[in-house]
């Protein structure tokens, strides 16, 4: 599914190039999305709430900017969000 959602960006956005696309994988979990399309080329950041996890991501991949947070409690995060839905 994730991959159609990119594709259709790709399209609509006439890029070419898969570091040319940021994605942020909230809730990352233990990285089961976000490390792939890393090392499929695409920008990754991900945030998640347990340490544990993150230091999963952390040690399977370097290509994905990983921090620790509650995405509820981060202003930064949410306003970069809305940001990013509203250019989508």
């Amino acid at each position: 599914y994730i991959h159609e959602a990119i594709d259709i960006i790709k399209s609509e956005k006439a890029i070419k190039d898969n570091k040319d696309i940021a994605i942020m994988d909230i809730g990352a979990g233990c990285g089961c999305y976000c490390i792939p399309l890393a090392n499929e080329g695409y920008d990754l950041s991900a945030v998640e709430l347990v340490k544990h996890n993150l230091g999963r991501i952390k040690a399977k991949s370097d290509k994905v900017k990983a921090k620790q947070g509650n995405v509820i409690k981060i202003k930064k995060i949410l306003v970069i969000l809305n940001i990013i839905l509203n250019i989508i």
